[in-house]
């Protein structure tokens, strides 16, 4: 856990791995470089879970996303600012957690994906 860690560069940047951001204090976060976030089998059951925990997160702006994964962003609770133009997939449990948003907009979304036994893509929102 980095909690100390409120900003990134990574101007070039073109995947996220699992839990790669999770339980940091990033604030602001600033991707467009990035295509992919990629799910992992760990023990059996699939993570993403990027930026999950990050519980000062307010913006996220990741231009050329495609797909949001697994919980990207749970338990985000201040996030209130996603811009993702170009994302067609979200997995389950992507927002589970965040309740600080008015809307969101996911202008190019043809799927939501959701797990059996999974949490809720909304979840106390």
């Amino acid at each position: 856990d980095c909690i100390k860690l409120e900003k990134i560069y990574f101007p070039k940047l073109i995947e996220i791995k699992p839990y790669a951001f999770s339980n940091t204090g990033l604030i602001d976060v600033e991707l467009n470089s990035v295509t992919s976030a990629t799910e992992s089998i760990i023990g059996g059951v699939n993570h993403g879970d990027q930026f999950r925990g990050c519980s000062n997160l307010q913006r996220i702006t990741m231009k050329n996303l495609a797909s949001i994964s697994l919980r990207m962003f749970q338990d985000c609770n201040q996030l209130n600012y996603v811009d993702a133009p170009l994302v067609s997939s979200l997995g389950g449990g992507s927002f589970s957690g965040c309740s600080s948003f008015g809307n969101l907009t996911f202008p190019s979304l043809s799927l939501i994906r959701r797990r059996i036994n999974s949490s809720k893509l909304f979840e106390r929102t």
